[in-house]
């Protein structure tokens, strides 16, 4: 191809950065036709590209009067399709391109654009479109695989570019902050580090945090923009809840390489020489380090806070078995319970982390030979889910054994102690309108206001894990009310 004429343009452009990303786009798009529906995922790609080149094309002309090749705005609109869940609609999906597009040539400078197009779009459609994000262009159908031909090919592009040390010190930031939490509330922040989370983080710092025109160019900055970016991705899924917490930490590292270069354009305008320049440059490394440094263990901290609540203690039955029976007494809220808005109109929605209000009616009976626990409410917030749960134990004094002799007094009253057998442990998720079964398991903890459970998705979950936690507060007339999140992994 190199020889012929008609191809040397081509190949030359296939050889650019772009035409690299556009080469290890193609090929993410290819491996995710093994695992995902290939009809909706092509329709998602075409509509996501097509409608970026078009607007690309119109208002370049309109500003310039001039045609181009709308490469990077395709680039942009695959990313946006890539990381839109494949259910979102294709009026939802087109004008979330629609959206970054525009960013692209209206909150620009004289020099280039401020915000990521793809990132400010995709946080401006999760808020007011609710969107859902599943990033199936990181692959994270293929597990292990997926994560790793992500991160090889995003090292070349990045090498290429020469961004490798401002993702570097994302990665540190970003997983060293999450992994001490995690220390402290591993079920709040111990998906991050699965999933499908652990292949977002991959795509996004090699596919959006590197992206050249809003990003630094020396090694100084880098590492400065890399670790704001981390920080505050961190702080906003900590706070804030939501699937926009990696766009929101770029944008937020956006605008101070912006201002970084604003600073820098007026200093060489009032008569700052060429040799003081490098001083000034260093004088501004010195200061982001110290700013971060400053600002890291206040996110940290405050991170730790939002996150609060006990963590999850995944275990079996015989953990159930010897928890606190489950009165109004044990449904002491721990906190109140946030105000949550009210989500998408699809009942079915992938998200990687969800946030609910929860409301219902519970009922207990019991006496000395054991307790029936049941509890019916509805989950709104990103998205409404019905809940049942019901947890039936039995308590049992073991007859004496007469061959026991030689007992000591701790076996005799080991032996007195009654025997709790759990015989029903169900914990589901509804489809409010129909009743039908969307996740299906068992509570794996339930005491002082916190209600935690596991449960393997059905129906449009098929192939889903949930990790649910709950803090409620349980009142004499048998209402309960309180706080509902959620995780999902696909395991299939």
């Amino acid at each position: 191809m190199p020889t012929l004429p008609a191809t040397r343009p081509l190949v030359r452009f296939l050889r650019t950065p772009k035409g690299l990303l556009l080469i290890v786009f193609a090929g993410l798009f290819a491996g995710s036709l093994l695992k995902l529906d290939s009809v909706v995922v092509t329709q998602n790609v075409v509509i996501a590209a097509a409608t970026a080149a078009v607007i690309d094309v119109a208002l370049t002309y309109w500003r310039r009067g001039t045609w181009i090749l709308p490469d990077g705005a395709v680039l942009t609109g695959l990313i946006v399709a890539f990381v839109l869940r494949t259910q979102e609609s294709s009026l939802i999906l087109a004008t979330t391109v629609a959206l970054a597009i525009l960013s692209k040539h209206v909150l620009r400078t004289r020099w280039s654009n401020i915000l990521n197009p793809a990132a400010f779009a995709l946080v401006i459609a999760a808020i007011f479109l609710h969107t859902g994000q599943s990033w199936w262009g990181a692959l994270p159908a293929l597990g292990i695989v997926g994560g790793l031909v992500v991160l090889v090919a995003g090292a070349l592009i990045a090498d290429r570019i020469n961004k490798l040390p401002m993702i570097l010190a994302f990665f540190g930031a970003y997983f060293g902050m999450f992994a001490v939490a995690s220390a402290f509330h591993p079920a709040t922040v111990g998906e991050i580090f699965r999933t499908p989370d652990l292949q977002a983080a991959i795509f996004f710092a090699f596919f959006m945090l590197d992206d050249p025109p809003t990003s630094p160019v020396r090694h100084e900055d880098q590492v400065v923009f890399g670790v704001i970016v981390a920080a505050v991705a961190y702080f906003a899924l900590l706070r804030f809840g939501g699937v926009y917490y990696l766009p929101a930490g770029l944008l937020a590292g956006n605008i101070w390489e912006s201002g970084r270069r604003v600073v820098m354009s007026r200093m060489r305008a009032r008569g700052y020489g060429a040799a003081r320049v490098p001083v000034v440059r260093r004088y501004q490394a010195a200061g982001g380090v110290f700013a971060a440094a400053v600002a890291l263990p206040l996110v940290f901290a405050s991170g730790i806070m939002a996150a609060g609540g006990p963590s999850a203690e995944s275990s079996d039955g015989g953990v159930l078995a010897s928890a606190p029976s489950p009165t109004a007494a044990a449904l002491v809220a721990l906190a109140p319970a946030p105000t949550v808005t009210p989500g998408p109109a699809n009942p079915y929605p992938f998200v990687p982390s969800f946030d609910s209000d929860f409301n219902g009616t519970y009922a207990q009976t019991g006496d000395a030979t054991g307790e029936h626990f049941v509890l019916d409410g509805l989950a709104t917030g990103d998205f409404s889910l019905g809940m049942h749960v019901e947890l039936l134990q039995t308590s049992a004094v073991p007859p004496p054994d007469d061959e026991s002799l030689e007992a000591t007094p701790d076996d005799e009253a080991a032996e007195a102690r009654p025997k709790v057998t759990t015989t029903i442990n169900s914990a589901q998720l509804l489809d409010p309108a129909s009743k039908g079964l969307l996740c299906d398991g068992k509570l794996t903890a339930l005491s002082r206001g916190t209600m935690r459970f596991t449960c393997d998705g059905q129906a449009a979950y098929i192939g889903v894990q949930m990790q649910i936690a709950s803090q409620l507060s349980a009142s004499e007339d048998g209402t309960v009310s309180g706080a509902m999140s959620g995780t999902m992994q696909r395991t299939s």
